[in-house]
């Protein structure tokens, strides 16, 4: 992973927010988001738990038992309905 080091300010800004934090570069264009640690892992505990309540073990199974991968271009072609 890599690292970048934030000033004070916008540290802040980041540890202070309870929803993502858009990061821009000087022209406003958007290189990315981040989140603070509890913030994020409040988000990642939501969406396992929706996780959970969306897929039955009966459903894990099936699919397992169904055998065969999906190549990550093959995923791309699913989700762009190709």
């Amino acid at each position: 992973m890599s690292e970048i080091v934030l000033d004070a300010t916008a540290a802040a800004a980041v540890a202070g927010s309870p929803t993502p934090t858009r990061v821009t570069d000087p022209a406003g264009r958007t290189v990315g988001y981040v989140m603070a640690p509890e913030a994020y892992e409040a988000r990642r505990r939501a969406v396992l738990e929706w996780a959970k309540r969306e897929t039955t073990n009966e459903e894990l199974i099936r699919r397992a038992a169904e055998g065969g991968t999906k190549t990550p271009e093959d995923v791309l072609k699913l989700l762009e309905g190709a």
